[in-house]
C-alpha cells in the first residue's frame, strides 16, 4: 500500500470517528473540501500544515499517521501525575510568587499534553 493511501486512510478514519465532514475540516484547515477528498483518497499527499492539523487536533502521533502504529498516542495519565508531583515538590509556596506563575505555566502545557507551540 502506498504511504498516501495509508496517511489518507487514517485522516478519513479520524474525521469519521469523530463525526466530521470533510467540509467541516476544511473550513478548520482552511481550505477547499476537494483538498481534503485528494489527501484522504490518497490522491495528494497532505502537507505538513495539514499533518501538523490533524495530529494536534485528534491528539494523535505522526507515527499513527503514517501507519507506524496501529494505536493513537494519548498524553500518559500516570506519566503526567508523576510530572505535577515533582513540580509540587520543587515549587514550595515559600518559593515565591515568579515560582507560582512559572508552576501554573508549566501545569498549562502539561494539562494540553505537553505540545509546546
Amino acid at each position: 500500500m502506498k504511504i498516501n493511501n495509508i496517511v489518507g486512510n487514517r485522516l478519513k478514519t479520524l474525521r469519521k470517528r469523530n463525526k466530521l465532514t470533510q467540509s467541516d475540516i476544511a473550513k478548520l484547515l482552511n481550505c477547499s473540501q476537494n483538498a481534503i477528498f485528494s489527501y484522504e483518497s490518497g490522491i495528494n499527499e497532505p502537507p505538513l500544515k495539514v499533518l501538523k492539523f490533524y495530529s494536534d487536533y485528534f491528539n494523535v502521533s505522526y507515527d499513527y499517521l503514517f501507519g507506524k502504529a496501529n494505536k493513537k498516542v494519548f498524553p500518559n495519565v500516570d506519566a503526567q501525575e508523576d510530572i505535577k508531583s515533582f513540580i509540587e515538590y520543587c515549587f514550595t509556596p515559600e518559593s515565591g510568587e515568579i515560582y507560582e506563575e512559572i508552576k501554573s505555566y508549566i501545569y498549562k502545557i502539561i494539562d494540553r499534553g505537553m505540545n509546546i507551540d
